[in-house]
C-alpha cells in the first residue's frame, strides 16, 4: 500500500441468513359463475336468444318475391296484348281493377323482402322456424289471395267473352 493512504476497511463478508420463508396463505377459492342459457353463445336457438336464422322464413320470401314479379309480368304482357287487341278503345272497369290487385301483389313481396333483411341474419345458425315465420307466413298468403282473386277475375272475362 502506498504511505499516505489510509488502509481499506475490512468490510465484513455478507453471512447468507436465512431467507424467510413467505407466509403460506390460503389458495385462492375458485369461484363458479352461472351464466345462464341466455349468454352462452349459440345457446337454445330459436327460443329468443336472436343468433339464428330461419329456413322457412327464407322460403316463404322467395315464394312471396317470385308470386308478386309473376303477377306483374303477367299483368304487364297481358296489358300489351290487350293493347294491341283493342287499339285505341277504352279499358273498362275491370281491367284496371285487375290491373290494381296485380300492382298490389307487389306489396307483400317488398314487405317480405325487406322483413327478412331486418329479421335475419344468415351469418348466423340455421334453424326451421322462429318469431317472424307468422309474419312471412302472412305476406305469402296474402299474395296467394291477391293471386286467387286475380286468376278468378281473369278466368270470368274469358267465358263472358266466350
Amino acid at each position: 500500500m502506498p504511505q499516505g493512504q489510509p488502509a481499506p476497511a475490512q468490510t465484513p463478508a455478507p453471512t447468507a441468513e436465512p431467507a424467510a420463508e413467505p407466509e403460506e396463505t390460503a389458495a385462492p377459492v375458485e369461484e363458479v359463475v352461472d351464466l345462464g342459457d341466455e349468454t352462452l353463445p349459440l345457446a337454445a336457438p330459436g327460443e329468443g336468444s336472436g343468433r339464428s336464422w330461419a329456413l322457412v322464413n327464407l322460403i316463404l320470401n322467395i315464394l312471396t318475391a317470385l308470386m308478386g314479379l309473376l303477377m306483374l309480368t303477367f299483368y304487364f304482357a297481358g296489358k300489351r296484348r290487350e293493347d294491341e287487341d283493342m287499339e285505341n278503345v277504352d279499358v273498362d272497369e275491370e281491367l284496371k281493377r285487375k290491373g290494381l290487385v296485380r300492382l298490389l301483389s307487389i306489396l307483400p313481396a317488398v314487405f317480405a323482402v325487406i322483413t327478412f333483411i331486418l329479421t335475419e341474419d344468415m351469418r348466423n345458425p340455421m334453424i326451421l322456424v322462429d318469431r317472424w315465420t307468422l309474419l312471412m307466413l302472412l305476406y305469402a298468403v296474402v299474395n296467394v289471395a291477391l293471386a286467387f282473386f286475380s286468376i278468378k277475375k281473369r278466368e270470368e272475362e274469358e267465358t263472358v267473352k266466350r
